[in-house]
């Protein structure tokens, strides 16, 4: 089990970190994202063959052109998107 230390700076650099962490692993790849990062994940899983599963706990999964903010305001009476900046 490998942990990346997601440097929470924007989505794209996250997702950056964590695929560079991916691309020094060998063998077949399962990558877990809590929350934000589930939108890590999947940005950071595009493009590498050895990711076989993505995981989500209660986490954001992003379809192509979707963001967290999009789909935090998908949700009337949701909370999370107040507390996300």
């Amino acid at each position: 089990v490998i942990a990346a230390a997601n440097p929470l700076r924007t989505l794209t650099t996250d997702a950056a970190a964590v695929a560079d962490l991916l691309a020094g692993i060998r063998g077949p790849i399962v990558l877990v994202g809590h929350s934000y990062g589930g939108a890590v994940i999947t940005n950071a899983a595009r493009g590498n063959a050895g990711v076989k599963a993505l995981v989500y706990v209660a986490g954001l999964a992003p379809d192509e052109g979707e963001n967290a903010p999009d789909l935090l305001g998908k949700y009337p009476g949701a909370t999370l998107g107040a507390h996300v900046y």
